[in-house]
């Protein structure tokens, strides 16, 4: 937060604002020049760095055709048991 404008601002400098709140107790207003700006664009990661790569995980096989004691056989042979 800034509490004196001199700190971001010259005198006589004119920007625009957009006002987030109106306290008419305290006789304050909340402007923020941030949201008046244009977002950014983000940038495409060119893939560089030391960030981890995942390989595409194996394809499911479907064993829902199959009779009952080859999909056992095939569950057994994916899990170990």
């Amino acid at each position: 937060f800034i509490n004196e404008p001199g700190e971001a601002l010259k005198l006589n400098q004119q920007v625009n604002v957009k006002v987030l709140e109106v306290d008419m107790e305290r006789k304050r207003i909340a402007l923020s020049i941030k949201q008046t700006l244009p977002i950014p664009e983000r940038k495409q990661y060119s893939g560089g760095g030391n960030k981890k790569t995942f390989n595409n995980p194996p394809a499911k096989k479907d064993i829902s055709a199959l009779p009952m004691n080859d999909a056992l056989a095939a569950l057994k042979q994916k899990f170990g048991k």
